[in-house]
């Protein structure tokens, strides 16, 4: 209740920011709400070699623990998704934002 609270007081509970986050050991309060107020999560390093195909990407992310294949399948063959976001790094970074991966650099 304190950290809702703290969130609350300082006007950003709609700012927190989902994910993963290593936190260390002993952190305030106030150390972990300023982590998830800047959204610094965890990152997870995926290998994806050229000429590697989606089912490929897929299985490695579900293995990982990251995301679902079923749901990378789904959202990378979605032509209105990938429509609407107009270029394969947006959509790659929209992928990530919409299937529940911890983190995702790309």
């Amino acid at each position: 209740m304190g950290f809702v609270l703290l969130a609350v007081v300082r006007g950003t509970s709609r700012q927190l920011k989902a994910g993963e986050y290593e936190l260390a050991r002993g952190a305030s309060t106030l150390d972990v709400l300023s982590q998830i107020e800047a959204g610094r999560v965890k990152q997870h390093l995926v290998l994806h070699p050229e000429g590697a195909t989606l089912t490929e990407l897929a299985r490695v992310l579900e293995t990982e623990r990251l995301a679902a294949s079923g749901a990378v399948t789904r959202l990378a063959t979605d032509r209105a998704f990938l429509r609407r976001w107009g270029s394969t790094d947006r959509a790659s970074r929209a992928i990530c934002s919409r299937i529940p991966i911890s983190s995702c650099a790309v």
